[in-house]
């Protein structure tokens, strides 16, 4: 199988991402990191909405 030099970086980048993904599936630090950034974007959007509504 000969593949194009682009398609085999596009398929590595997949790989990549898949396995960002799948990450916080096994990692209970990750998984809380990425509720706590969570939570504060919704902390600053709320504060936002408020702010802007008067």
């Amino acid at each position: 199988m000969d593949y194009p030099l682009d398609k085999v970086i596009a398929l590595y980048g997949w790989i990549i991402k898949t396995l960002h993904m799948l990450r916080p599936a096994d990692d209970e630090p990750h998984r809380r990191d990425v509720k706590l950034q969570a939570n504060l974007g919704e902390g600053r959007r709320d504060l936002a909405r408020r702010i802007c509504r008067r």
